[in-house]
Order: C-alpha cells, then structure tokens, then sequence
C-alpha cells in the first residue's frame, strides 16, 4: 500500500512500523498518557529552575566618615515583613559574610538608602567575593550622592547586582561594603527592605 499524506485533515495511511526495530519497553504508557508527569530521568540537560530565594536586610543603622563599613555584625534578619518570605534554605550571615547553601550560578543584588545632614556627594555600595575564603575583591560597585547642601536630612539610594558561579561551598563566600567621604547614616528597618541584600540561585553551575 503506498503511504499518502492528507493536508485536508492531517492525517497519514500506509505508513507500518516494524516491530523488530522497536526495543521492548522503550515505550510505557506513563510516557504517553497526557495526564502523566516527566520524569526527571529522562530529561537532559534541563536545570532544576530556582531553588534558593531569600532577602536579607540590615535592622541597625550604621554610620560612616570618610570610612568604608562591612556590617560584620548580627545585626541581619531575612526580610519577613507582610507577604514576604524565602525559598529553600539560606543560613544567616557569620560576621557579615554570607555563606551559599549549594553551588549553583546566583545572583546577588545589594540595595542601600542613607541619611544625609550635610554635604556627602559620592557615597557607594560593593559586592565582594572571595575564592579563598580570605581575600575579598569588589566584584560589583556604584557610586551616589547628594549634590546640595540641604540644611536637614535628605536621602539617596543605590543599587548594584552581579551574577556569580559558586563551586565551592568553603572558600566561595560574599560580603557587602558601604563608604562615604562625609557623615551618614545608612538606614535599616525591622519591617522594610532598606538597606538589603538578595540572593537568587539562577541554575546549576
């Protein structure tokens, strides 16, 4: 019989599949029900998706002049103000340095607002790495300020984010750095999101 495709209601006669060429049990009714799940088995090459989500913020102001802080202190919460929450698990900084709970490409994001009753005009935020577990290298940065002299507070923000490879659960850690060349005050809050870090496990490295 001579196989014949029909365009008009898409549908092919003729066609036989030979028996010998079809290994037994290569085809399942669990792979062919519509109701039935993938199995992860056999998929390749397919991440697990997001993980890890988790925000941390600062719940003590913390002041510098012509100084550079790196809130190596307990003084971090994740964020658990209204609807907010984290997604798989996250340990609690150990003196500012944060430590990854799997490997895994993340992003990290650092976020900060300050308090200004003078003139500070270049203010900046960092991420930084370690691959050691001892020396620190600021891998993400920006700079901000207040351009006037406003006579009573006055506030600016700043925002910087960076997506890392950790592969190693010892040595693969961060820290979060914060200067200005005048007197701040980088605010915090034990209900918002002030001055705050991210983290978002992306996929498998």
């Amino acid at each position: 019989m001579a196989l014949v495709l029909n365009g008009s209601n898409d549908t092919i006669t003729g066609l036989q599949i030979n028996s010998s060429n079809i290994v037994d049990g290569s085809i399942v009714n669990a792979d062919i029900n519509a109701s039935a799940a993938i199995a992860s088995s056999k998929l390749s090459g397919v991440s697990g998706g997001i993980t890890v989500a988790q925000t941390f913020r600062r719940t003590s102001n913390t002041a510098t002049n012509d100084s550079t802080t790196y809130f190596a202190d307990s003084n971090w919460e994740k964020s658990d103000g209204t609807l907010q929450g984290g997604f798989g698990s996250f340990a609690d900084p150990t003196s500012g340095i944060f430590t990854f709970p799997t490997t895994g490409f993340y992003l990290v994001a650092f976020q900060a607002y300050i308090e200004d009753s003078g003139f500070s005009r270049n203010n900046d935020i960092q991420i930084l790495a370690t691959s050691d577990n001892s020396s620190y290298s600021v891998i993400s940065q920006v700079v901000f300020g207040i351009e006037y002299d406003v006579g009573s507070y006055a506030y600016a923000s700043g925002y910087c984010d960076t997506i890392i490879d950790v592969t190693d659960l010892t040595n693969h850690k961060v820290k979060f750095g914060a200067g200005s060349i005048s007197t701040v005050t980088w605010d915090s809050s034990s209900t918002q999101d002030r001055t705050a870090v991210t983290f978002i496990r992306l996929g498998d490295t």
